[in-house]
């Protein structure tokens, strides 16, 4: 797709110009932006030691390390952004400072990312003259040029030596070794890729867009990224569904559109009829069908239960990719139920009405890095509030990274609102899938039908396990689950409200009601959060786990108004 739109570059390909001459904001965002400026101002820039790199390989640990990295780097953004609305030179300084901190860093990328192969053992510490080119190097690299772009006249006043330094550690950090080194995120045309690729690849292009580069490297690095995009889109089905969930489809699928966005405007000639596409129609599409209300998405993999609310990036791509000329209108969810829609490539259904936020996944257990063991989930919200949630994931270490990955609770089918037979959980792997799915809809209802049984190991000896999960549109929402084993099964319903349980009826809080037929036995585990990632998602610090214990009949139906 991007590497055939190459024969039509242009011969020479100009600056990337984001901004409009002149940049109107609100008052109230003026003063919001300030007051981040002014906060900024006063803080202390936070030291990175080499020993504090070391953590990392000595102990796993990544966030001793990654917040004061990234304070760092929010700090720096919030004096530029400052300084470039109130332009009274108030935060030159302290930017100068904040710039020259970064330059001077020994390595951009993350010790958890300190590796030139993928799924190698990290080096302990960076060596600056081979830098790695990771995420968040790429990242520092666009907030550098952006400062420049956007302070130039600034910082040439007082020294032109600043904004050069800059376009030298931009080329030997990020454009030398994205050209001349092969990392593994560019893709291979063989390799399954992630967000890794859309992510670096918008970041590299931003980079060497911004700023003065010779018109040769300008056209290496488009040649290469439409490549790269190329690798990415194979692995994204036709239908716009991303396998890494909504926190990182805005890494993924939305980066791809930035990319696109960014070379349209460096080559319109080139790239602008990518935007017609269906393909990239749908990745625009898909923030829409897993956004329940405020900040509440649909979650599955590494991606938390509350996001930051959609920006101006889904806004602005989201308009492009959908062709939309107007403004795009605020959705309220009691008064505008959206489409339901399946994504057959990653098995997820979401549907609704005005109470009831619906989604159930297929698919399979193995989603890039991110995969969690959660093949038939379920995540239920009425009138905006979780019923059956999905945990979502604890704060990054190494184990989250290694073979040890599945021994982390969020993990485990255990914890997702899923049965365990016979004490056996869902197993990672290409091969642990849904299957014989059916999704049907009407006007009164939507339903899909699943087989299980394969998702987990022989262990289970589990012969079928039918799941059929049903929005009955304004009424209720009902499970069924009919297996076929001569092992015990246990299905865990993961709740965010204390229940109480009065023999097959079970109250969520004051939010809803739970009819279960085919229970022996029902009890439930408080678990107590400590994560602060986790803490950030469910602030009350405890979650439940109803543990029903199904009749030898193994047959259950659940019905949830």
């Amino acid at each position: 797709m991007f590497a055939e739109q190459l024969t039509h570059l242009p011969v020479e390909i100009g600056d990337y110009l984001p901004l409009a001459d002149s940049v109107t904001v609100s008052n109230g965002n003026k003063s919001a932006i300030l007051a981040r400026a002014n906060a900024a101002q006063l803080q202390n820039w936070p030291q990175l030691p080499a020993s504090l790199y070391l953590k990392y390989y000595r102990t796993g640990n990544r966030t001793e390390f990654e917040a004061p990295y990234f304070q760092r780097r929010q700090q720096l953004a919030d004096l530029v952004l400052g300084e470039y609305i109130g332009r009274q030179e108030s935060y030159i300084d302290n930017i100068i400072d904040g710039l020259f901190l970064i330059c001077e860093e020994t390595g951009w990328q993350l010790p958890a990312h300190n590796a030139y192969q993928r799924d190698i053992p990290t080096l302990p510490l960076a060596i600056s003259n081979r830098p790695v080119l990771d995420l968040f190097a790429a990242e520092t690299a666009v907030l550098l040029a952006l400062t420049v772009y956007l302070l130039k006249p600034s910082l040439d006043s007082l020294d032109p030596e600043i904004s050069n330094r800059i376009g030298r550690e931009l080329q030997h950090r990020v454009i030398k070794p994205y050209l001349d080194e092969h990392f593994w995120w560019m893709g291979d045309g063989k390799s399954k890729m992630n967000n890794w690729t859309t992510w670096c690849t918008q970041n590299v292009l931003l980079a060497s867009l911004l700023l003065p580069q010779s018109p040769i490297t300008r056209e290496q690095v488009i040649r290469k990224a439409a490549f790269s995009l190329d690798d990415f889109m194979k692995d994204y089905g036709n239908d716009g569904g991303c396998a890494e969930g909504p926190y990182y489809y805005r890494h993924a699928g939305l980066c791809l559109l930035q990319s696109l966005d960014i070379l349209s405007n460096v080559a319109p000639q080139a790239f602008e009829s990518l935007w017609h596409e269906s393909k990239i129609r749908n990745i625009g599409d898909f923030i829409v069908h897993t956004h329940i209300a405020d900040d509440r998405y649909h979650n599955y993999s590494d991606c938390p239960a509350r996001l930051n609310v959609s920006g101006i990036a889904e806004f602005h791509l989201g308009k492009k990719a959908l062709h939309l000329e107007d403004e795009m209108k605020a959705y309220h969810p009691e008064q505008i139920p959206r489409p339901d829609r399946y994504f057959p490539s990653i098995g997820l259904l979401t549907a609704s009405d005005h109470q009831f936020h619906l989604a159930v996944k297929a698919g399979r257990n193995d989603n890039s890095g991110h995969n969690h063991n959660d093949v038939g989930n379920i995540n239920l919200y009425k009138n905006g509030q979780p019923v059956l949630i999905d945990i979502g994931n604890e704060s990054y270490t190494a184990k989250t990274f290694s073979p040890q990955r599945y021994e982390i609770w969020t993990m485990q089918s255990a914890f997702h609102n899923l049965p365990t037979v016979g004490g056996v959980q869902q197993q990672d792997g290409e091969a642990f899938a849904a299957n014989e799915i059916e999704v049907s809809a009407d006007p009164y209802q939507t339903s899909i039908r699943m087989n299980l049984a394969s998702a987990y190991p022989e262990g289970a000896q589990l012969l079928t396990y039918q799941r059929t999960v049903t929005l009955h549109k304004e009424r209720s929402v009902e499970i069924e689950d009919i297996a076929i084993t001569e092992q015990p099964i246990e299905l865990s319903l993961m709740l965010a409200l204390a229940p109480t349980i009065n023999g097959q009826y079970i109250q969520v809080g004051d939010l809803a009601e739970l009819y279960i037929e085919g229970a022996n036995q029902i009890e439930v585990d408080p678990l107590p959060l400590t994560d602060p990632l986790l803490l950030r998602a469910w602030p009350t610090g405890v979650l439940y786990r109803l543990r029903i214990g199904l009749t030898s009949c193994h047959r259950v139906k659940i019905r949830i108004c």
